[in-house]
């Protein structure tokens, strides 16, 4: 089986000139297996793997670099709708910690792009298009909620 943990040790090939714009955002080299996901070009990918095995921290960096605009592969820069996080527990506000995703993207996500932060009633970050186009959204759901809430249906 192979290892999919990451170290947090810099970048490796995937954005290296690219993240150099970006002093805050922390940086970690993926390793083989990681760094196929985040090259892949497929519409749907899929990261198993056990626990603590760096799954979070490796799609979180993955939707950051889409919003960042910086995506190794050109089509995931283009976002037309919100990229949708879902997780056992929806953050309940900036300051929940007990929403692991939620963390993670904003670990990767400089501070200053950031627009809105959620809370109990909005569950959307708004994130500033660095490259001065539309602003990016972060939704965050619960596995919990309703179902109408995933599909966007009419309330």
């Amino acid at each position: 089986m192979a290892d999919i943990r990451i170290g947090i040790i810099g970048v490796g090939q995937i954005g290296k000139k690219h993240l150099a714009k970006y002093e805050k955002v922390p940086t970690f080299r993926p390793n083989p297996t990681a760094e196929k996901y985040l090259t892949s070009k497929a519409h749907i990918r899929a990261i198993i793997k056990g626990n603590q095995g760096g799954g979070t921290a490796i799609s979180m960096y993955d939707a950051a670099l889409r919003v960042l605009g910086i995506h190794p592969v050109p089509e995931k820069n283009r976002i037309v709708e919100p990229i949708r996080f879902v997780t056992k527990c929806k953050p309940d506000g900036a300051q929940d910690k007990q929403n692991q995703q939620y963390v993670e993207f904003c670990n990767f996500v400089p501070k200053e792009l950031i627009l809105s932060k959620i809370s109990t009633r909005n569950n959307i970050l708004e994130i500033k298009d660095p490259h001065g186009g539309k602003n990016r959204s972060a939704e965050f759901m619960s596995n919990k909620q309703d179902l109408d809430a995933f599909m966007s249906v009419p309330r």
